[in-house]
């Protein structure tokens, strides 16, 4: 399955939590709450809580650790280059709004490029 084809309902929704059970390590290493929210086409918001076993809710839950905002596209397309760089460049650009912890922002990242290198390796 290449995740890069796949809408962000169904990333945050299906493949997310089965992805941070997978990389359990990492998951436990971030043992935060985050929350995103896209906008446009194929918008949405949802939260990740690692607190705990990982799973994935629609909205933004109250007491999220960090929470992101982008356009849906910018996501994808993000997600597409399977680096962590690019994340921080369109963060840097204000493509990218982060409210709260960025170190967890950075980790959840490195996990979803992670992912997305294994599966289309």
């Amino acid at each position: 399955m290449d995740l890069t084809e796949l809408s962000p309902r169904e990333i945050f929704e299906n493949v997310l939590p089965d992805l941070a059970k997978q990389h359990s390590n990492t998951s436990r290493a971030i043992n935060a709450v985050l929350a995103i929210e896209l906008t446009g086409n194929n918008g949405g918001a949802w939260s990740l809580d690692l607190t705990g076993p990982p799973e994935t809710t629609r909205g933004i839950c109250e007491g999220a650790q960090c929470v992101v905002r982008m356009e849906a596209d910018r996501f994808s397309n993000l997600l597409k280059t399977r680096k962590v760089s690019p994340w921080l460049i369109a963060y840097t650009k204000r493509k990218i709004k982060v409210e709260g912890d960025m170190p967890t922002v950075l980790k959840v990242g490195q996990l979803l490029t992670s992912a997305v290198r294994e599966e289309n390796d």
